[in-house]
């Protein structure tokens, strides 16, 4: 009976291969004469070596050039123990360690109509969260566009600004198919509607901000903010979903890069603003959601009913005399 299963895994979890192990020491390396032959360019010829320890196993880096490490990343610098189900990382290559007697998970049992149901609920809530954000940005075309426009040309316009999610959504997906063989592309789908929908909103929000508040400094902190606060999180979502990273590096990774990115755009637009520009931009537009659709009065009755309020003057305007 083996006394150690010994687990190999790609960098992202990914299983590889199992060595059952009956005798100790157990070497681990790249050359050819170890027990266990690693084909990673990162790992020393004799790189680790594995001895019974009773309830324990002791490893020991053999001075490898690349170190040995444990769990979270804590590096061997002299004999260590580990038990079942630790983590070891030689060079690229993850190895767990465990016992014969470690219990393991519940057997999957295979798809019902019920597992069938629940599978097809993400991929449901992808496309609603695709279609709730095709009409977010044809009501931002609405709002933005200053003649009566068909809603078939604002459908139109829409179709380029939805395949940013989807993009995005299959460029993430083929990330975790790499680094954990496993897609996930409707959930990466869903995050990415999501935020993009909140973007959205967000940059609706900042032009009534601007307008109630009347500074543009307010409404532009506003919006990068919120910019960032996006950003960091989608792109931390996305890096948790498609793995490789601890919680750590992924939070520095997204802080640094949406952060980043949105700090670029502040300054370039600070750049460009005032003297700097080149031409003159209006940012921001204002209009209610509604108005295309409101009583729209003739000049006749609109003096008429200004003749209400001024009196004899607005009336006397309004049947098209003056007074003398």
């Amino acid at each position: 009976m083996p006394q150690l299963i010994v687990e190999e895994c790609t960098r992202g979890g990914a299983h590889v291969a199992y060595y059952a192990v009956d005798r100790f020491p157990l070497r681990i390396g790249r050359a050819f004469d170890n027990d266990i032959v690693l084909a990673d360019p990162f790992v020393s010829p004799l790189h680790l070596v594995i001895t019974d320890g009773g309830d324990a196993w002791m490893l020991d880096d053999r001075s490898s050039e690349n170190g040995t490490f444990i769990g979270k990343g804590e590096r061997l610098t002299g004999p260590m123990c580990a038990g079942s189900g630790d983590q070891i990382t030689l060079g690229k290559t993850v190895l767990r360690l465990w016992s014969p007697h470690h219990p393991v998970g519940r057997t999957q049992i295979f798809p019902t109509r019920r597992s069938i149901v629940r599978r097809a609920v993400t991929p449901a809530l992808a496309l609603a969260s695709l279609l709730v954000a095709g009409a977010m940005v044809i009501l931002q075309q609405h709002l933005d566009t200053e003649k009566k426009t068909a809603l078939v040309t604002l459908v139109a316009g829409s179709i380029p600004y939805l395949s940013v999610p989807l993009l995005w959504a299959g460029l993430w997906a083929v990330a975790g198919f790499i680094v954990r063989r496993h897609a996930q592309f409707a959930l990466q789908l869903l995050v990415g509607n999501v935020v993009y929908i909140l973007f959205i909103a967000l940059s609706l929000a900042v032009e009534y901000i601007d307008y109630m508040s009347g500074s543009v400094a307010v409404a532009d902190t506003f919006q990068y903010a919120g910019d960032a606060v996006l950003a960091t999180a989608l792109l931390f979502i996305n890096m948790s979903l498609a793995g490789g990273m601890n919680d750590l590096r992924r939070g520095i990774v997204s802080v640094l890069v949406g952060g980043g990115v949105v700090a670029a755009v502040a300054v370039s637009d600070h750049a460009e603003s005032g003297e700097n520009r080149l031409l003159p931009v209006y940012s921001h537009t204002l209009k209610p959601i509604s108005g295309r659709f409101s009583h729209a009065d003739s000049l006749d009755q609109f003096i008429a009913e200004g003749g209400k309020i001024f009196g004899e003057e607005g009336s006397g305007a309004s049947n098209g005399r003056a007074e003398p």
